[in-house]
């Protein structure tokens, strides 16, 4: 669930493109009143790097997984 959170924040930013504290902070800012401990989140999971006062959208949001009914195991006949 947090990955899936810390995935949909990540959207946020565009890939390729530096940032610093405070436009990663205000872009946060919009949905929590502590955008401070979103952004280490992101950076702590890995969805934004983070050198020398910059920071960047580090890994792409990946697409959700396909839920697949899996049915029953292989059954044991005894032989």
């Amino acid at each position: 669930m947090l990955d899936a959170a810390c995935a949909f924040l990540a959207e946020r930013f565009e890939p390729d493109r530096l940032y610093d504290e405070a436009e990663i902070n205000a872009i946060l800012a919009e949905d929590a009143p502590d955008p401070a401990t979103l952004r280490r989140l992101l950076v702590d999971h890995g969805f934004l790097g983070r050198r020398n006062g910059a920071y960047w959208r580090e890994r792409p949001s990946p697409p959700p997984a396909p839920v697949r009914d899996v049915g029953p195991g292989p059954q044991n006949t005894g032989s």
